[in-house]
């Protein structure tokens, strides 16, 4: 599955190790925790791609989990910058799983993100498109 975002376009941006202390009350991957992981890999993306390290998460959009990250799984988050405005950038995200030790890939999640570039005060501005 990597080699193939690979070559549509994708960047991994963020890999994590899932541990205990991530799980939920299923010992499954803690949704806020994910969320919060999807959050800061499309982040360091769209500072480096907007060329600010001044961004603001405008909208993250439904985010269905149709796969579980386990204890163990090794989860990674791959981005693509999907349509560039003004002040704004759309990137998509693709976050899977890996089991280490069978080298077993899922798909958990898949959302888009918009980021703002803003001025010293707050205010969206121009950035480098």
């Amino acid at each position: 599955m990597s080699q193939s975002l690979i070559n549509q376009g994708y960047q991994r941006t963020l890999q994590k190790l899932i541990f205990g202390k991530h799980l939920n009350a299923a010992q499954t991957l803690f949704g806020g925790q994910l969320l919060s992981w999807i959050d800061e890999a499309s982040a360091m993306f769209a500072i480096e791609y907007m060329g600010t390290r001044r961004v603001l998460t405008k909208k993250i959009s439904e985010v269905i989990f149709v796969n579980p990250g386990l204890s163990g799984d090794l989860i990674q988050f791959w981005c693509k910058a999907v349509r560039d405005g003004k002040t704004s950038m759309t990137l998509e995200l693709i976050i899977e799983t890996m089991n280490v030790e069978s080298k077993q890939q899922r798909e958990i999640c898949t959302c888009q993100i918009v980021y703002v570039a803003v001025d010293e005060l707050g205010k969206p501005t121009r950035w480098k498109n």
